[in-house]
Parts: C-alpha cells; sequence; structure tokens
C-alpha cells in the first residue's frame, strides 16, 4: 500500500520575509520513501494577519495568544491541506506539477481560517446516545463512569475537549499511541480534562515525555503517515451531475409510477448553474446554493411515506426522500441509502453555513471537511467540483438501489 510521510520542514518562508507577510510562514513536505513529493509554504498576508489580530482582540486575548492561534490556523491548513494533496496523487498514481508550491492566504481567507481551528477532531471521542465520552482516560483518571465495548471512558464534553491539551487528530504525530488523559470534576472553574502522558510507536521516549507538543511545529521528529485512499470521485464532464438527476427521476418513475416525477423544474437556470465551473468565493457560494435548491425542490407524494407520518413531522425535502426510500427498500438497502442522503444533507450544510454565515462548530471549513475538502479557502474551483462529483455519486448510489429493488420486484 502506497505511503507517504509529511514532516514539518521550518518556519521560514521559501525567500526572506520582506514584512509583507504574517511572521510564521510554515513549510511542510511529503515524501515518498526518499522522493520528495511536495514542499509548500503557507503565506498569510499581513493585511490578512493585522485583520485576524483585530478579529481575536475583540474577543479580549492578548496580542501574544491572537498571534499563537493564528500560527495554530496555519500550521492546521497547511498540514489539512498537504494530506488532501498527496492523498489525490497517491490515489491516483500521480505525482503534483512542481515539487515545491505556496499556499498564499489573503483577507477574504482570514474567517474560514480562523473558523476551521475553532473545531476539533479527536478519534479519541466516543459517543453513546446523546452522551460524549473520552476513550483515552488514563488508569488513574477519577472521573471514569464505565466501559464501552470494554473499554473505560470517562464523560466529556465538546468545550471539555477543546480545552484539552490532547493535540487535534489533524496535527497529531503518527506515532503518539496509547495517549493518557486524566480528569478532575474540578472546583469554582468546573471539570477539567488533560493530556497527562502516552507512548511513542519510534521509542522517542524524551520527547513524549511532553506529549502535548507531539504536533506538527512541536517536537522535531513529528510526522504524519498517509496511506493511500479510495480515488477522489471526479465528473467526467462538467454535464454530468444534471444526467445524474436526469437518470435518478427517470428510475424513480419506473419503480413508483410515471406520474410520481422527483424532480419538477420550471426554469432552465437551475441545472445550467450546476453545469459551471467556479473561481471565487462568491461564484462557489452561487453554485453550491443553486445546487441545495435543486435538492430542496425533490418532490416526494405522500402515498409514498410511512403510514401515519404527519406533513409537520417531515422537516425538508430530504427528510421525505429518506423517509419515503426507508418504508419502501428493504432493510439490506437501508445502509447505502443512508450514506447517500447523508451526502446530500452535508451539501445543504454548506450551502446554509454560507448563505447565513454560521460559524459555529468549525463554520464552513468544518462544513467542507465532511465533504473531504481542505483546500477551500483559495481553492473555490476544486471545492465545487468535489462537490458535484460527491452528489452525483450519491444520486449514482440512490438510482442503483432503486433499480435493484425493481429488479427483485419483477423477478418475484
Amino acid at each position: 500500500m502506497p505511503r507517504a510521510i509529511i514532516t514539518f520542514a521550518s518556519s521560514m518562508p521559501q525567500q526572506q520575509n520582506s514584512g509583507d507577510l504574517h511572521p510564521f510562514v510554515p513549510c511542510l513536505e511529503a515524501k515518498q520513501g526518499d522522493e520528495l513529493l511536495l514542499r509548500a509554504w503557507v503565506r498569510l498576508s499581513w493585511e490578512a494577519s493585522e485583520t485576524a489580530k483585530s478579529d481575536l482582540l475583540k474577543f479580549g486575548v492578548s496580542v501574544d495568544e491572537a498571534y499563537a492561534r493564528i500560527d495554530r490556523a496555519l500550521m492546521l491548513y497547511g498540514v489539512r491541506r498537504m494530506h488532501q494533496v498527496i492523498t489525490d496523487h497517491l490515489s491516483t498514481n500521480t505525482r503534483p506539477d512542481s515539487s515545491t508550491n505556496s499556499w498564499n492566504l489573503k483577507v477574504d481567507d482570514v474567517t474560514d481560517l480562523l473558523q476551521s481551528a475553532e473545531s476539533k477532531s479527536c478519534s479519541f471521542q466516543v459517543k453513546h446516545g446523546r452522551n460524549l465520552f473520552c476513550a483515552a482516560a488514563g488508569i488513574n483518571d477519577p472521573t471514569v463512569s464505565r466501559e464501552l465495548n470494554g473499554q473505560r471512558v470517562a464523560p466529556t464534553s465538546t468545550p471539555l475537549c477543546m480545552a484539552c491539551n490532547l493535540p487535534d487528530d489533524d496535527y497529531l504525530c503518527s506515532s503518539l499511541i496509547h495517549p493518557q488523559v486524566l480528569g478532575s470534576v474540578g472546583s469554582g472553574m468546573g471539570p477539567t480534562r488533560r493530556f497527562e502522558g502516552a507512548l511513542c510507536d519510534k521509542g522517542q521516549v524524551r520527547n513524549v515525555m511532553t506529549p502535548h507538543r507531539c504536533h506538527a511545529g512541536g517536537h522535531s521528529c513529528w510526522h504524519k503517515s498517509i496511506d493511500v485512499e479510495p480515488p477522489a470521485v471526479a465528473p467526467a464532464s462538467p454535464l454530468e451531475l444534471a444526467e445524474a438527476w436526469d437518470v435518478l427521476d427517470a428510475a424513480w418513475r419506473l419503480v413508483f409510477g410515471k406520474n410520481k416525477r422527483l424532480l419538477s423544474i420550471s426554469s432552465v437556470l437551475v441545472p445550467a448553474a450546476i453545469s459551471l465551473g467556479c473561481t471565487t468565493r462568491v461564484e462557489f457560494a452561487s453554485r453550491v446554493g443553486a445546487l441545495a435548491d435543486l435538492i430542496d425542490r425533490t418532490s416526494v407524494g405522500a402515498d409514498l411515506l410511512p403510514p401515519g407520518v404527519k406533513k409537520e413531522e417531515i422537516k425538508g425535502s430530504i427528510d421525505a426522500l429518506q423517509r419515503a426510500l426507508l418504508h419502501k427498500l428493504p432493510a439490506d438497502q437501508h445502509q447505502a441509502i443512508k450514506g447517500a442522503v447523508s451526502t446530500l444533507r452535508r451539501v445543504r450544510e454548506v450551502r446554509n453555513t454560507m448563505a447565513h454565515s454560521i460559524s459555529r462548530d468549525g463554520g464552513l471549513p468544518a462544513r467542507l471537511r465532511d465533504l473531504g475538502i481542505y483546500d477551500a479557502p483559495p481553492n473555490w474551483s476544486s471545492a465545487w467540483d468535489a462537490i458535484r462529483a460527491h452528489t452525483a455519486a450519491a444520486l449514482t448510489i440512490i438510482r442503483h438501489e432503486l433499480r435493484r429493488y425493481d429488479d427483485n420486484r419483477t423477478d418475484t
């Protein structure tokens, strides 16, 4: 299995910083064996740096803390983007056009950059019903409350996880294993959780004694492994998404009746919009908005819904679509249906986040990461292509399950 390793090369720019950039210019390298795949610098313009600092100072943080948060956001951005770029090349057995690059961020990118650092991904979080637990609970953690799947877990919450100094998964060293997080019931400040120790799979005993620094830009031995993933889907042509809607509508009518159109469109503007490309954030928002409007125009007849479901219980067109499919199709097809519908929901969440400037839970960058998109901003063109690809794939899955159901029904 092809593997690449990301390392933190330096914090120096490709050329001497002339003062028109944020002082911290992280440089990341990705190698496959001894072959350099890509060396990239993350550059934030000085104007954008000042804008970011000003935005953070409004929340009462100190100047030093503001710069620290900007530095962390740049490092997270760099690792996330490098991970996606190299994964895409490994999965298609290709190489970047150039072994060096600069990812330049400007004022328009500041909001998304800061929001991307406000959310935290942690593979040691365990969701159980409505409750959230920490599966990295240390042996001496007095807050451990139960076992889940044979693993000791302690109660936690999103704010507690954010405050914990266990580094974000996105830039946590790949060799860090068996983390030990201890909780306390707290006093007037409330409960806390703190990262106290871990083991190093590479035997870096001295460095792992300060495990909170086992992240990009922390210890010099830091690295992130990338194992190749399935190739990213990509539309064969700009018309593929529109064609996917047409074919799904035909399959829907074949199964449920020729008069049961899933999609009724009175204007050609929306289908035309989803066939266009984009280069800017404004264009990206417009294209995603058109696609989300198309999703919202799906129409499911009341006779296809489960008996007894009231109109006020249906939360939008996607909810109606899923309920109808889960009601009509057998249980062995439900997992595929749920996965495809989940993709459509994520596309709408991107639209809603942009339309309403929603910043909670990581804002737009987090919603894009849910779709495997890490390089927007500033690569809006690639982000739009990825959204079209994932949407077309989701529609194809639904169409396939409808045909499968129809074939089985015909056989019997």
